[in-house]
């Protein structure tokens, strides 16, 4: 699988009939996937994203391993400090 296509599935929300959950327990559910980020950062911005009871606001990256926010540096890098979903 290419990240690529998961850009497409999470932007268009063709994710299926399956309640989406955090590696916590917590229900996810996508008010609005964001816009896609053409630029350097996050790949979508401003999304809005229920995570049990709390409406978060923020940034989403898309990566195909969970590995790959620490292989890419993100951690470290302000630009991703809004992030507020990392799908893999």
């Amino acid at each position: 699988m290419k990240e690529d296509f998961l850009h497409y599935l999470w932007r268009f929300q063709k994710l299926g009939a399956l309640p989406l959950q955090a590696t916590s327990g917590a229900e996810v559910v996508v008010v609005s996937p964001g816009v896609m980020n053409s630029g350097g950062g996050p790949d979508f911005l401003n999304a809005k994203i229920w995570i049990d009871d709390t409406l978060w606001a923020g940034d989403v990256e898309i990566h195909l391993r969970a590995s790959s926010w620490f292989e890419h540096q993100h951690h470290s890098d302000s630009n991703y400090d809004a992030v507020i979903l990392h799908v893999v």
